[in-house]
């Protein structure tokens, strides 16, 4: 038995030759990445530092960075075509509520500064005839002096529809909706196809009574809420 347990012990003793052997190799692999890392030409790692330095727009000393001069003078160039097309977009309004204010003696039109554009805003029971979306003849010449002053409007125009809360069904309008959207689409129709403004920047939506400017308590609030909306997005926004 003493026989056999010293063999045991014999051969258990040379376990620790395998860690070793590894730990060798380790520290073999770990001097010859700091002797590769050592042969690289100063100039490479100086001209490495440099670009990762530029690039993240971060100046060494005495240096001049070409990305952050061309990122600076782009972003200027930007800031300025915006101001330009502003200023431009601030002047087409002021000539078109100008000119409309002019022409409008009954009161029928308002303007009001959105977040998004600018709106002209027209009262309902001069564009229609209560209940329908055919528009009065009166008020053609009004939507053809609007057409053809904003027919070089560079931008978007929304038409908007909206009623009051008192809700319509007849069979070619069931609610509120339907009577809301004809409309604005029949003033789409009619700035496209007869004043001639391009239909590619034009869309038609109806709210019904979803978005009223003043509570509907009152025959003349209701009457504000009846309205058409014609709204100019410039491309800026």
């Amino acid at each position: 038995m003493a026989k056999k347990k010293s063999s045991e012990e014999s051969s258990n003793s040379m376990g620790w030759m395998v860690t070793f052997a590894d730990l060798i190799t380790l520290l073999l692999t770990f001097f010859v990445l700091l002797l590769t890392m050592c042969s690289l030409e100063a100039g490479k790692i100086e001209q490495l530092q440099a670009a990762c330095a530029d690039a993240m727009g971060v100046l060494l000393e005495g240096k001049y960075s070409q990305v952050e001069d061309r990122v600076i003078t782009s972003s200027k160039k930007r800031i300025d075509e915006k101001v330009i097309k502003t200023d431009n977009f601030l002047n087409q309004f002021a000539g078109i509520k100008t000119k409309l204010l002019d022409d409008d003696k009954l009161g029928n039109i308002e303007f009001e500064e959105l977040e998004h554009g600018l709106s002209i805003i027209i009262r309902d029971d001069f564009l229609f005839s209560i209940g329908r979306a055919e528009i009065n003849q009166a008020a053609t010449s009004v939507l053809e002096e609007v057409g053809t002053i904003i027919g070089d409007f560079e931008g978007r125009v929304i038409v908007e529809g909206h009623t009051d809360n008192i809700p319509i069904t007849t069979r070619q309008f069931p609610s509120n909706w339907e009577l809301s959207t004809g409309r604005a689409v029949t003033i789409v129709k009619h700035l496209t196809g007869v004043v001639g403004v391009d239909p590619a920047k034009c869309s038609a939506v109806g709210y019904g009574d979803t978005r009223p400017k003043v509570a509907n308590d009152t025959p003349r609030n209701r009457q504000k809420n009846r309205r058409v909306e014609i709204i100019l997005v410039p491309k800026i926004a």
